[in-house]
């Protein structure tokens, strides 16, 4: 499956006030949104989410932070290699096991 680059959850937000309790004006927006997700899913998808918990609420983050975490989590990773062209292409971790045993082979001889 592939979704949407998303941020933090609902869980590292309870933690982050030290389970306490977060802030009502918070609670009230996160509730109002998750409700009426969750009216969509059931009036017009007729889908029941049976698997509500803090760990599946996750917020939409901007698209700057998108782009950094797409910097910082892919296109630096081993899994990255970039072409003649700049366009970064994905590896599987076997093509990137396998490229590392070539530079090595290249750097003995």
């Amino acid at each position: 499956m592939a979704f949407e680059v998303l941020g933090r959850n609902l869980l590292t937000l309870i933690k982050r006030f030290n389970y306490e309790g977060v802030p009502m004006p918070i609670v009230r927006e996160i509730a109002k949104q998750v409700l009426m997700g969750l009216d969509y899913l059931h009036r017009i998808c007729g889908i029941i989410h049976t698997d509500l918990k803090p760990e599946n609420v996750v917020f939409e983050i901007e698209e700057t932070a998108k782009h950094e975490l797409l910097i910082a989590e892919v296109l630096d990773g081993p899994y990255v290699d970039l072409y003649d062209s700049t366009e970064p292409i994905l590896l599987s971790k076997r093509q990137a096991m396998n490229r590392k045993k070539r530079e090595r082979r290249k750097k003995k001889a």
